[in-house]
């Protein structure tokens, strides 16, 4: 990713300046997909493209299984660019992966984590499961069956990624929705139902959830430097207990 160079402390180029931060600025109104968010240039072996076939629903988490059992898509395809990155650390700390269950985005993800847990043994594995906020208004008829569906897609994630992840933390997007009371997040500032708008808050959790093993150098506090390992045994004391929840706390 490239930095724009900072603004010139007189005023000579400061409208150039003012010009590039807002081409580089991301406006809601502008968001259709996931990438439009990225001002990150990725690496090739980053972004994987999932074939379906025809009409296939995508709607099901089993629906990405079939999507690999086809034969369209090789899960091997995708193993080994991840396995490019792996052969790139030193020394392996541990996956943190985001998975995308309330679709066939979330079958895909278990399988990929499953054959890493095979590979890679007693290596932590961070899986969160990502839920999208509130697709279809309550006052739509179709909103009853999409909840079922949602609700279904989550229960079948929980058991399938808690079962390969070392660690496995569900983040329904919808269940932020609650946040809209909080006066910082009064009036027009706060959508529940943005995905911009709520993923900037779970962003906001699993930065500071994260941060232990992101930090370099020893400290003290409930966020103290440790490995992905230690931070999993903390939330996860048990072998049989690998499933926890993301809760925030705005300052008042």
């Amino acid at each position: 990713a490239r930095r724009a160079d900072p603004a010139p402390a007189d005023g000579d180029g400061g409208e150039e300046a003012e010009d590039l931060y807002a081409a580089k600025r991301v406006r809601e109104r502008d968001v259709r997909v996931w990438s439009d968010y990225m001002k990150a240039q990725l690496h090739s072996k980053s972004l994987q493209l999932l074939h379906r076939d025809g009409d296939m629903d995508q709607s099901a988490f089993s629906a990405g299984h079939a999507l690999l059992d086809g034969g369209s898509q090789p899960l091997e395809e995708i193993l080994e660019s991840v396995r490019f990155f792996l052969e790139e650390c030193d020394r392996l700390q541990g996956v943190h992966a985001l998975v995308d269950v309330n679709s066939g985005f979330g079958g895909v993800g278990q399988a990929v984590l499953r054959e890493l847990r095979d590979e890679l043994g007693r290596v932590p594995i961070l899986g969160v499961g990502i839920v999208e906020p509130e697709a279809v208004p309550e006052a739509d008829s179709r909103h009853a069956q999409y909840v079922g569906y949602r609700a279904a897609n989550e229960a079948v994630a929980m058991h399938a990624l808690s079962e390969v992840c070392s660690l496995y933390v569900p983040v329904p997007l919808y269940s932020i929705a609650g946040a809209r009371g909080h006066p910082y997040l009064a009036g027009d500032r706060w959508r529940a139902r943005s995905l911009f708008h709520t993923a900037a808050l779970a962003a906001v959790g699993l930065d500071t959830v994260t941060l232990p093993y992101r930090r370099a150098r020893p400290s003290h506090g409930p966020n103290s430097a440790a490995t992905l390992a230690e931070l999993a045994s903390r939330l996860a004391p048990r072998d049989d207990l690998r499933i926890a929840g993301l809760s925030m706390a705005f300052p008042m």
